[in-house]
């Protein structure tokens, strides 16, 4: 099993509306300050794998074993190539000859030149947050660009070298017409990218969506129906396969072996380890997670127990409950021999009464030892997902 790492870049030039995640803008010495306190939290963290407890992170690159990098955010196309070197420099020995190497990218953030310098850096798969094709959408989304920035990104990408593109949806916006979501998706395929990613939209808290959108808010009646959300999902499920894709999770389509490797590994309930401001990691039966203080990540990152607090420890109830919720949101569900193997348990001892009801009515299905929704269970899915809990 190789070791997925997933690095946090949360600088952004405007933050989007609808966002909750941990990013800020900030100017480029403050950019400067941050990677040089990411490279050390990197160089500095103890970390296992395997039969090897405690160790450096040089140990694990000895072992030659990270097969998955994931640059998220934030807007990693707002740190230049060099900089995404310098963070990758102390990771490179570990690389596995098959790594996948994924870097988020915004339309109107970076050129064909950047591009290209991250494509010769080894990064081997572009995640593109587009989320519509229709500019007065993401207008009301805040996002910074319109769909011919996306275009240009996109080309520029191709020609950079790469091969192994998603492109980011969100579906479900307020006041949305089928239509208007339809000629995304639609024009969206006609690219042929490598994976689509398609969310409906969820109005978190602390957002400027929540003050519009929220719960006994202004505008909350502009939110569209469950029914009409549904309609927008059956379509992109229909609309995807027809073209070619696989649904491979809930939200996720990819061509045939273009499935996202480093999401997976959270799907399979698998370690991994997160560095950088607020970044998640869960091993050696713990979930912790790192400060969203920028500043004191920044003064403290050298010593990476500083900036870590843990969030839960795992008892082995809490891992069986997790690697089915998350198990189950994969179109190939959980593998029931893999569970044994791992945890001692057999799902049938622990909710038999429970998965039955549900595969009577048609909302699960057990084939070859796995473990699955159908599609009308995949209607429904988090409210059944929320009963394993």
């Amino acid at each position: 099993m190789g070791t997925g790492i997933y690095i946090h870049i949360p600088f952004c030039k405007r933050k989007c509306l609808y966002c909750d995640f941990v990013s800020f803008v900030k100017d480029d010495d403050i950019k400067e300050k941050y990677v040089n306190a990411l490279i050390e939290e990197i160089k500095n963290t103890d970390i296992s794998y395997g039969d090897i407890k405690d160790c450096n992170i040089k140990n694990v690159c000895l072992s030659e074993n990270i097969d998955t990098v994931f640059i998220g955010g934030g807007t990693p196309s707002l740190i230049s190539p060099p900089d995404i070197k310098r963070i990758l420099e102390p990771l490179k020995m570990g690389f596995n000859k098959d790594i996948e190497i994924t870097m988020e990218i915004n339309p109107k953030t970076t050129d064909y030149n950047n591009l290209k310098a991250y494509r010769e850096l080894g990064i081997n798969r572009l995640s593109i947050g587009l989320q519509s094709v229709n500019d007065d959408e993401l207008k009301l989304l805040g996002r910074i660009h319109d769909y011919k920035d996306f275009l240009k990104t996109y080309n520029d990408a191709r020609n950079a070298g790469f091969e192994n593109i998603n492109i980011d949806l969100i579906f479900g916006l307020p006041g949305q017409e089928f239509k208007k979501y339809k000629h995304t998706l639609d024009e969206v395929t006609k690219l042929e990218p490598e994976h689509i990613s398609a969310y409906s939209l969820i109005v978190e808290e602390n957002t400027p969506f929540y003050e519009k959108y929220g719960p006994d808010k202004e505008f909350e009646k502009e939110l569209i129906s469950d029914e009409e959300d549904r309609k927008m999902y059956s379509y992109t499920k229909e609309a995807l396969l027809k073209n070619g894709y696989e649904r491979y999770e809930i939200s996720n389509f990819s061509k045939k072996g273009y499935e996202c490797r480093h999401n997976l590994k959270y799907w399979d309930f698998d370690e991994y380890y997160g560095f950088g401001l607020n970044a998640a990691s869960m091993n050696n039966d713990q979930r912790y997670k790192n400060t969203s203080d920028l500043d004191y990540y920044i003064n403290n990152s050298k010593d990476p127990a500083k900036i870590r607090n843990i969030e839960e420890e795992l008892d082995e109830e809490t891992k069986v409950s997790e690697y089915i919720m998350v198990g189950l949101r994969k179109e190939k569900g959980i593998d029931l021999n893999v569970m044994k193997a791992r945890f001692g348990k057999d799902i049938f001892d622990i909710y038999g009464d429970k998965v039955k009801d549900y595969i009577d009515k048609g909302f699960m299905k057990c084939f070859e030892d796995r473990l699955s929704f159908t599609d009308k269970g995949f209607d429904i899915c988090n409210s059944i997902l929320i009963e394993f809990i």
